[in-house]
């Protein structure tokens, strides 16, 4: 579609203005429902529906609406919460854990490099080999706080 110009006179003053088609009232409707097509949670405003709600959202996922510090919002629901049928109709496999005061439970999921667990949970002195392979051992800093420092 070709510009078109338009010329306004005021007085001695000569505007032109120029017009594209993204300027359009037409277009920038289209604008809004792209806008709209991009939002994954559902369309509905999570202030309209009620905390607790379940929808499919825009994309295909299901959400569910919680309360937040200034209203409530829309959050993803996991996928192990929406097929609790088939969850509980699979095999279920038990796993003991025995958890103690001296030793927590470590995962090795954390990006440090020194143990997961923290220091203030073995007294010092105490070796334990970090995520990077490396022993580390608990010293007291300058205010008597417990730190993992390699050796």
């Amino acid at each position: 579609m070709p510009t078109s110009t338009i010329i306004k006179i005021t007085g001695t003053n000569v505007r032109v203005k120029r017009s594209s088609p993204s300027s359009n009232k037409k277009s920038s409707k289209k604008s809004s429902s792209k806008k709209a097509a991009a939002r994954k949670a559902p369309a509905k405003s999570a202030t309209e529906a009620a905390i607790g709600e379940r929808r499919k959202g825009q994309d295909g996922k299901y959400w569910i609406v919680e309360a937040y510090a200034k209203g409530q919002r829309w959050v993803r629901q996991a996928a192990a919460k929406l097929n609790s049928s088939v969850k509980s109709s699979a095999k279920k496999v038990v796993y003991s854990v025995k958890l103690t005061a001296d030793k927590p439970k470590q995962s090795r999921a954390s990006g440090r490099k020194g143990p997961d667990v923290s220091a203030t949970a073995y007294k010092i002195g105490y070796n334990m080999v970090g995520n990077d392979g490396m022993m580390w051992t608990i010293k007291a800093d300058k205010n008597g706080r417990h730190r993992w420092v390699r050796v």
